[in-house]
């Protein structure tokens, strides 16, 4: 199994830190030949919630490609004006059943049935809210048309298209409720630990007051250094 890369990691922060188990970068085999992989799975054992996410971000460092009002009436379904690909994943979801893929999940049984299965593309797609609604739409006509014959009704499967910054948002809104005092041993999570710290911080000997003026102080801080101070 190849190593996941940074945006694979986010998601997988993220499911990890709700509890679920996880694996990136599964790999399965072709009926025609050949590998693929999943970049992320994740399954919740107790509510039989089964994630498949794809992540990727195309372009250059600062590119992101926006699917607002004017790209919708070009084009109405999200999936042809995505001309990357990222939505050809969905399609090799039926290798999601085969020996070596879920199965691998410790404990996981072949006779347990999911009864939710989230699809989740994690990417520098920015889909504004006027247009939402009808993104997801299109990608689950998508998933029908693709007829997977999944082991799971299509009303029981839903459809999450987010950036990787707003994933890592809601990350950091997790950390806080967590509270954990010892470091998580992720990468991402222990990132957000540490923005945390500095900017939510308490400020131990240093007086009344301390912790406002240095949660002010590594607010400009990253505001200068994105260039907006």
């Amino acid at each position: 199994m190849s190593e996941a890369m940074t945006v694979e990691t986010i998601p997988e922060a993220f499911w990890m830190l709700k509890g679920y188990w996880t694996r990136t970068r599964v790999p399965y085999k072709k009926d025609k030949g050949g590998w693929g992989d999943f970049d992320l799975i994740a399954y919740d054992p107790s509510s039989r919630h089964l994630v498949v996410a794809e992540s990727k971000a195309r372009g250059s460092a600062r590119s992101v490609w926006m699917y607002g009002e004017t790209a919708h009436r070009s084009y109405p379904d999200i999936t042809k004006w995505d001309d990357a690909g990222y939505f050809d994943f969905i399609k090799d979801l039926k290798y999601l059943w085969n020996d070596g893929v879920l199965f691998a999940f410790k404990g996981y049984k072949k006779t347990e049935r999911i009864k939710r299965l989230t699809l989740q593309l994690v990417s520098n797609y920015l889909i504004s809210k006027e247009v939402y609604d009808n993104a997801i739409d299109s990608v689950k006509i998508y998933v029908e048309k693709s007829n997977l014959r999944l082991p799971i009704p299509l009303k029981s499967i839903e459809v999450d298209l987010t950036t990787h910054i707003d994933v890592f948002y809601n990350i950091l809104k997790l950390l806080i409720v967590h509270k954990q005092g010892r470091r998580y041993g992720h990468p991402i999570l222990d990132l957000g630990r540490e923005v945390l710290r500095y900017l939510q911080p308490k400020v131990k000997e240093a007086g009344r007051g301390a912790s406002k003026e240095v949660q002010k102080m590594y607010r400009d801080k990253l505001l200068s250094a994105l260039g907006l101070g």
